[in-house]
């Protein structure tokens, strides 16, 4: 998509609250994508599902594509190691 925002420090990004799941659109998705890494473009597509797989799997959870609460709480520790 050409509206492709640049991704931010991921350290500083804030993560949406609520559980997002690959096809949501909007303002948390666009936290989500910033929060993991991804690019942010505001809807969660194929490339954001492979970006929260890959941190569900190294903090040891199911690659299911749920961005939830205990991925935050996982990947919140890991980087404050």
């Amino acid at each position: 998509m050409s509206s492709t925002k640049d991704t931010k420090d991921t350290k500083d990004a804030q993560p949406p609250t609520q559980r997002i799941l690959p096809g949501s659109v909007g303002k948390a998705v666009e936290r989500m994508q910033s929060f993991i890494g991804a690019p942010v473009i505001g809807y969660y597509d194929a490339a954001t599902r492979a970006v929260v797989d890959q941190h569900r799997t190294a903090h040891g959870l199911a690659p299911t594509g749920v961005f939830d609460q205990e991925l935050v709480e996982k990947i919140t520790a890991a980087r404050k190691g």
